[in-house]
């Protein structure tokens, strides 16, 4: 009998498409992440795209969905010009 086995590939750069962002990160790296941010426009941005969702353990920041925060960034980007 035979057997089969899945083996991850992780690509770090994007050669095969752009990079894309990770669907949830945990909050506390979430937080480093965004005080590490020295542009106010990009920590707005970043903030925007991503909820806390305390629900999980331990807690994260949930991606939302494209469809409804594409218009919440042009918006964004309409108030700003």
């Amino acid at each position: 009998m035979e057997t089969t086995h899945l083996i991850p590939i992780l690509i770090f750069n994007d050669t095969l498409g752009s990079t894309l962002l990770p669907r949830g990160i945990e909050a506390q790296d979430f937080q480093t992440a965004l005080a590490a941010t020295s542009d106010p426009a990009d920590r707005t941005l970043v903030d925007t795209w991503y909820r806390l969702d305390q629900k999980t353990q331990p807690a994260c920041y949930r991606l939302q969905s494209s469809a409804s925060m594409v218009s919440r960034t042009l918006c964004l980007w309409w108030q700003e010009n």
